[in-house]
């Protein structure tokens, strides 16, 4: 695969995660906003700017979809959106790490 159609894969991956974090009013669509147009533009900058949200205290891991942190879902449904969450965001991730060991 090349790293155009990497970076749309990626790309994909980034707005589902995005959608299910809008729909749910998750705040941290906010930071993913500019980094999901950077790499829509095919912005290679854009792949380490997201990797940086993977690591540390608030980060992309740290995530937890629930009604506990005030966020418009159903307990019934917290575990498969997460479960979801957690799936595109660990396909983002290797994504964006083939990516960048091509740079």
């Amino acid at each position: 695969m090349s790293q155009i159609e990497k970076m749309e894969v990626l790309s994909g991956l980034l707005e589902k995660m995005h959608a299910l974090l809008v729909g749910h009013e998750v705040n941290y669509a906010e930071v993913l906003s500019p980094i999901l147009l950077r790499i829509k533009k095919g912005d290679i900058f854009g792949v380490d700017e997201l990797l940086q949200y993977y690591g540390g205290m608030g980060s992309l891991n740290d995530i937890w979809i629930c009604t506990e942190n005030e966020h418009n879902i159903s307990k019934e449904q917290e575990q498969s959106v997460n479960k979801e969450f957690d799936s595109l965001k660990n396909s983002a991730w290797e994504t964006a790490r083939e990516i960048q060991a091509v740079k």
